[in-house]
C-alpha cells in the first residue's frame, strides 16, 4: 500500500484527520486536486524547521 492509498483510506474512517505525505521523487504529485490541495508532499531530503512546519499548517487546517 502507498502512503497515498493509506491516507485515502485513513480519510474514510478519520475525515478531519491531517496528511501530509513525503516522497523522495522530485516530480511525484497528486492526481486528485482535492486532494493535492489539501494535503501536503514534503520532499526529501528535509530539514526539521520545514517538517514542523509543514506538520503545523496541517494540523490548524484539519
Amino acid at each position: 500500500v502507498s502512503g497515498v492509498d493509506l491516507a485515502r483510506r485513513l480519510k474514510t474512517v478519520h475525515p478531519s484527520l491531517p496528511v501530509v505525505l513525503t516522497t523522495g521523487y522530485s516530480g511525484e504529485t497528486l492526481d486528485d486536486p482535492e486532494e493535492a490541495q489539501a494535503w501536503p508532499i514534503l520532499r526529501k531530503p528535509f530539514r526539521a524547521e520545514q517538517l514542523s512546519a509543514v506538520v503545523r499548517q496541517a494540523a490548524a487546517a484539519a
